[in-house]
């Protein structure tokens, strides 16, 4: 696949998250002094061109979910971002829904509203390993061998009945 439009990537920096109002959120790593970047952010392609294919857990960021692999892994790629996202987080699910230990239960909302970007509510479903959602092309997206979960899909008027039904589920599961 092609991408289109392009993106803006400035490099890498301290995942430690200080304050809303400090303006300090943008630390440069340790070991950044020598990149390019380090003076011009612009210049952060130039430094790293590729992402890893996984991420600092393990994570694979090419593979997971099967609509979001063989972009690739250039950084100026923003589908290729994107698909690497979706599959880091995917991937990370299916570890935790996979721990036969606590066997969890993941409940996942989809706030669905009118305006903005529509969230992707077969992999939010997927994630959640909802058996009894179908995908847009009727397909399960429940993944035997895992802890079954609960997608809602719902608008804000619709969160204080998915709230409630999560609670009453978490009461009874504590049970």
């Amino acid at each position: 696949p092609q991408s289109t439009g392009s993106t803006n990537v400035y490099g890498l920096f301290n995942p430690t998250f200080t304050a809303l109002s400090s303006g300090s959120d943008q630390i440069l790593v340790a070991g950044s002094a020598n990149c390019k970047y380090a003076a011009d952010n612009t210049q952060f392609p130039t430094d790293v061109t590729d992402f890893p294919v996984t991420d600092f857990h393990g994570n694979a960021t090419t593979t997971g979910v099967p609509t979001m692999q063989g972009e690739g892994t250039k950084l100026n790629d923003p589908r290729a971002v994107r698909y690497a996202a979706f599959n880091t987080a995917d991937n990370m699910a299916r570890t935790i829904r996979s721990d036969t230990r606590i066997s969890p239960t993941m409940f996942v909302i989809g706030l669905n509203e009118p305006t903005g970007e529509p969230l992707d509510a077969d992999w939010l479903a997927r994630v959640a390993n909802d058996p009894n959602y179908k995908d847009t092309n009727g397909n399960s997206v429940f993944q035997t061998g895992q802890t079954a979960g609960v997608y809602y899909n719902v608008s804000s008027s619709g969160l204080t009945r998915a709230f409630q039904d999560i609670a009453s589920q978490v009461l009874r599961l504590s049970q």
